[in-house]
């Protein structure tokens, strides 16, 4: 579990992991499934090295493969959750606001893994021979910051905008060290979207079909936290 103001964030995670990884394979465990994310250094060609949560994942998960244990990757996309806490609304002049450093266009794979993980786990745990190997891209769909915060507007009933700040203004409340991180994770998404080439979309949209259940909507987890 990553701490997200760390600074030794990366290699802890990657220490633990392969602790964990290790015992697995020298108990002679079959299987196991490992929540990864993606290469954020590789993908970017090292234009991006800082977001250690993401590579740190990443880097176990290349540990793993050389290893003689099954292993399935689950892969989740942005955490709806992240909408309530350090990624949530703010007042800007006078308007509530979603504020980020990128284009409103550019797009996220939600997912709300309290409700959905389970869905897209279950048919890996029904027939786990058919995944092995495998990285399961898990989001409900894509969407734009633009969309989002339309979505907001119309949970909420009253105007959400999308505003694009400066870096200095967006990492204002955080801790140095995260702050960093955040800018660049941002910076990858805008650029390379979230899966990274050849296509998030794509890789969404695979992993969608394995499942049998109907996923959870911004739209349905903003309208269940309103009521609560």
């Amino acid at each position: 579990m990553p701490v997200f103001h760390d600074k030794n964030a990366r290699q802890r995670e990657i220490s633990q992991g392969r602790v964990i990884v290790d015992a697995a394979v020298a108990e002679g465990v079959e299987y196991i499934i490992f929540s990864t994310l993606p290469h954020v250094t590789k993908i970017s060609n090292g234009n991006y090295q800082n977001v250690d949560y993401f590579d740190a994942k990443a880097e176990v998960e290349d540990y793993m493969r050389t290893l003689p244990i099954k292993s399935i990757f689950f892969c989740p996309g942005w955490f709806m959750q992240n909408f309530d806490q350090h990624m949530g609304l703010r007042t800007v002049d006078g308007e509530l606001a979603l504020v980020n450093i990128v284009d409103p266009k550019t797009e996220l794979p939600l997912l709300d893994p309290n409700e959905d993980t389970g869905k897209f786990l279950g048919p890996v745990l029904e027939e786990p021979d058919k995944f092995v190997g495998q990285t399961l891209s898990a989001g409900e769909r894509l969407y734009t910051y633009e969309e989002i915060a339309e979505i907001m507007s119309e949970v909420l009933g009253k105007p959400v905008q999308y505003k694009v700040v400066s870096k200095e203004e967006y990492v204002k409340n955080v801790p140095a060290v995260f702050g960093k991180r955040l800018i660049e994770m941002m910076l990858y998404l805008e650029e390379y979207g979230y899966y990274g080439p050849p296509s998030t979309k794509e890789a969404v949209n695979r992993t969608v079909k394995f499942t049998r259940d109907e996923l959870t909507t911004f739209k349905a987890y903003l309208e269940t936290q309103h009521r609560a």
